[in-house]
């Protein structure tokens, strides 16, 4: 809804968003979802295209926030 102060922007062209996942924004990141969802696309032919990048790999969190803090050392 508003411009990023020069940070890195979605890949959708004309999106001036800041990216939330895959280099999409919130919106474009729900709405290619939904399409891989139905099946319309994978997500590995979207990055082979360009159009969104690799899942960024990393520990998941399930929902335990509060231990995840603890291990960083954050009370």
């Amino acid at each position: 809804m508003s411009a990023n102060n020069g940070e890195d922007l979605c890949l959708v062209t004309g999106c001036i968003k800041t990216p939330r996942s895959r280099g999409l924004c919130d919106v474009h990141y729900t709405y290619t979802a939904s399409l891989v969802k139905k099946g319309e696309f994978t997500w590995s032919d979207l990055v082979k295209a360009g159009a969104c990048l690799e899942r960024k790999t990393g520990p998941r969190h399930s929902g335990n926030l509060r231990a995840w803090f603890k291990e960083k050392g954050i009370e």
